[in-house]
């Protein structure tokens, strides 16, 4: 063999061994295979669909989900610290504010029917909540409850005639108005007994709130509980009577003397 032929083999022999020693130098050098982080969750209570705003929380509408444990805030709802927070949160809550499905429920979102923060939960966007004394004489005896509707009758005197017999006028101010409330009792318990208070809460509208204010304000005000098979048609803003502005005589009541009738008043104006 010739020297040519060795150095040839000699040369190549080294460069095969060069190229092993970097290849492997490469896969010894690459990067460390990814770990898998271990993340510690717990379960939180979330919607488990959209619930707008006043609804009743019921079966099926929130659920359990994982959640990081270093994500937790401290007003969610958990299952390590309130295991029994499913079955409460559908006895009697209302959705105080929009939940969208996913979404943690806190205390401030839901509430209990009974408890602070649900009447303006189950306000009708829009409208108010106006109270107004009643006695069981002025309530329909005690039978009116919650989402009852009702319409609002004024009586008020106008005076004494020449021969000294007091003058009534009655009329209805308002008409078909939901019951929200008979004094902090605003949820009908199946079947209750009669409910006999002190005030109502009637949901109306900002125009019916000045109207009851104002006839409140000028003689007594009795509710005059409607059927339920009655369809609702509640006032619109501008008409409430009119303001109590044109006669009706369907609103006409005689006063009564020694059992004789001695003088007839009709629905007038406030003005008279």
């Amino acid at each position: 063999m010739s020297m040519t032929r060795i150095l040839i083999l000699v040369a190549a022999l080294g460069a095969a061994g060069l190229a092993a020693f970097l290849v492997r130098g490469l896969v010894a050098g690459g990067p460390a295979p990814a770990q898998a982080v271990n993340i510690e969750t717990t379960e939180v209570l979330v919607a488990a669909k959209a619930i707008p705003v006043g609804s009743k929380i019921m079966p099926g509408d929130l659920k359990w989900s994982g959640w990081p444990k270093n994500a937790l805030d401290p007003s969610y709802m958990s299952h390590d610290a309130q295991p029994q927070a499913l079955e409460d949160s559908t006895n009697g809550f209302i959705a105080r504010a929009p939940l969208l499905p996913g979404e943690p429920v806190t205390g401030q979102k839901i509430v209990k029917a009974d408890g602070a923060g649900f009447m303006a939960a189950v306000l009708t966007p829009g409208m108010r909540g106006v109270s107004v004394k009643v006695s069981a004489e002025m309530g329909a005896g005690g039978f009116i409850l919650p989402n009852d509707r009702v319409d609002i009758i004024l009586t008020r005197k106008l005076g004494n005639d020449d021969q000294g017999v007091p003058s009534f006028r009655s009329m209805t101010v308002l008409r078909s108005v939901r019951v929200l409330a008979i004094d902090q009792t605003a949820k009908e318990d199946g079947d209750s007994n009669s409910i006999v208070g002190k005030t109502a809460t009637l949901e109306v509208s900002p125009k019916q709130a000045e109207v009851l204010a104002l006839a409140e304000s000028m003689g007594d005000l009795h509710l005059s509980l409607r059927s339920l098979s009655t369809p609702d048609q509640p006032d619109a803003d501008g008409d409430a009577r009119h303001a109590f502005g044109a006669d009706d005589d369907a609103n006409q009541i005689t006063v009564f003397r020694w059992g004789a009738p001695s003088h007839t008043a009709t629905a007038g104006s406030a003005k008279e």
